[in-house]
């Protein structure tokens, strides 16, 4: 019974912790990018995903400083067609979020 239990604890936890990996994007250009008002922001990049974001998007907050900092990266790269590298998570509703926003 015991081994029966830990290979269903085993099955659970490889597959929650799957659904939460983080998705890394190398060299990407931004092709368009908006801010929701409030606190928010989102963006399209020309050459698409990894993982299939809903409306092919990745949101971003706007508000805290490590937000603040992470669109003005978001903002040059559209403005001057740099690449940049992407981190970022898909949650359960297919919603991207971005963590971490680099020029390549």
């Amino acid at each position: 019974m015991s081994k029966l239990v830990s290979k269903i604890l085993l099955i659970l936890f490889s597959t929650i912790s799957h659904s939460v990996m983080a998705m890394t994007e190398i060299g990407k250009v931004v092709t368009d990018v908006s801010v929701i008002p409030g606190d928010k922001g989102y963006f399209e990049v020309a050459e698409g995903l990894k993982a299939s974001c809903e409306s092919d998007v990745v949101y971003f907050d706007v508000k805290s400083p490590m937000g603040q900092e992470i669109a003005a990266v978001i903002f040059e790269s559209k403005i001057s067609a740099k690449k940049v590298n992407l981190v970022y998570k898909q949650n359960s509703l297919g919603y991207c979020l971005l963590f971490s926003a680099t020029y390549t």
